[in-house]
């Protein structure tokens, strides 16, 4: 999980530096923009080690949810 954010990154700051060099439509850019998105997809697909359930027998979101919002944050 961390080598894929490690990627994101990377290839986030490529585009960037592309799109100021080149332009944001720039053949280049676009390319780099569409494997940017490939990675963010594959990281969004990827199972969380937290998502699993509790030993309660719920899972994580069912949790929060069922806690009043006051309490989320502090």
């Amino acid at each position: 999980m961390e080598n894929i954010l490690i990627e994101i990154n990377a290839q986030r700051e490529k585009m960037i530096s592309c799109a100021l060099i080149n332009g944001f439509t720039n053949e280049l850019t676009i390319k780099y923009s569409q494997e940017l998105d490939v990675l963010i997809n594959e990281y969004q697909q990827a199972p969380c080690p937290w998502q699993g359930e509790l030993k309660f027998g719920i899972s994580f979101q069912q949790l929060l949810i069922s806690r009043p919002r006051k309490y989320w944050y502090k």
